[in-house]
């Protein structure tokens, strides 16, 4: 909590202290200069002791609250910026500490790249934390990927932008990360969160995005090439499963093709985002489920 002092001069005691002592005597030089001045100029002792003394006491808080301004707002505006640099920086450290989390979790021969520009005309930073496996063609989709979401992103807020020019002011981003891969001689599987912010959303929006790929047949892996149901009962059955491994029926799952998936050695991971949550906005959760319980949907390739 802030001290008057502080709240006023924006720094520590010791130094609030400091300052409102140099002000101290400042006000007494200003006084003392402004006597001196007018002893000189009027004529009468008496006429020249009160007058003086009554004009100096009205113009030495008008001369110290100037030069305050003068010294002060760009001795603020200094602070503001170091506090931004510095909340920069922490957040730079956080990111940095974060990903270094995340490291653990990619799979052997898989490196993470950043992908980082800026869009001036919308006053967007893009951040895309990105795997790279060296399969070319994978390494193109998921950039391919990321990049046209970045851009859909950014076409949407200068949307808003033309809407109402200020928000350009406050800046909005788009980022993505790396959360979870998988990695053998049949499949690459990666789920990556991307978020992003403008103003008129409050607060950042997360949600996932998977990427499966067939390495053999060398392209990406939808719900359909992964798993065969060949039935109602058999689509009816599999969403119960889902609904049982987020625990409650909650979920919203109209579409299995549709739905994110990963894989890892043993089971399946179902990535669901708000909108198939009916849960407050920005939240995302995934469960996974025995590849054992699904085994009779899984086709025979990828057993």
């Amino acid at each position: 909590m802030k001290t008057p002092l502080l709240f006023l001069f924006g720094t520590d005691i010791p130094s609030a202290i400091f300052i409102l002592l140099l002000f101290a005597l400042l006000g007494l030089g200003i006084f003392i200069f402004i006597e001196w001045v007018f002893h000189k100029l009027l004529p009468g002792p008496t006429s020249r002791t009160k007058t003086s003394v009554f004009i100096t006491l009205l113009l030495t808080p008008a001369v110290i609250v100037i030069i305050a301004l003068l010294v002060l707002i760009p001795w603020q505006n200094q602070l503001g910026d170091s506090s931004l640099k510095q909340l920069k920086q922490e957040d730079s450290l956080a990111r940095r500490t974060d990903s270094l989390e995340r490291v653990a979790s990619v799979p052997q021969g898989i490196r993470l790249d950043t992908i980082v520009y800026s869009d001036s005309g919308t006053n967007t930073e893009i951040a895309l934390l990105v795997p790279v496996s060296g399969n070319k063609h994978l390494d193109q989709e998921i950039r391919d990927q990321m990049e046209n979401e970045s851009k859909r992103f950014v076409r949407f807020v200068d949307e808003l932008i033309h809407r109402d020019s200020s928000l350009s002011l406050y800046g909005s981003t788009f980022n993505t990360e790396f959360v979870k891969g998988h990695r053998d001689e049949k499949i690459v599987s990666y789920l990556l969160m991307t978020s992003f912010y403008h103003a008129e959303s409050g607060f950042p929006m997360p949600s996932y995005h998977s990427v499966n790929f067939d390495v053999k047949k060398n392209r990406l892996l939808s719900f359909s090439d992964y798993f065969n149901l060949s039935a109602k009962a058999d689509t009816a059955l599999f969403k119960s499963q889902i609904i049982a491994a987020f625990g409650h029926r909650d979920v919203n799952i109209p579409n299995l093709n549709e739905i994110d998936f990963t894989i890892d050695e043993d089971f399946v991971w179902f990535n669901l985002s708000d909108f198939e949550t009916n849960s407050f906005v920005g939240n995302i959760t995934h469960a996974k489920v025995q590849k054992a319980s699904l085994s009779a949907y899984i086709r025979p390739a990828y057993k």
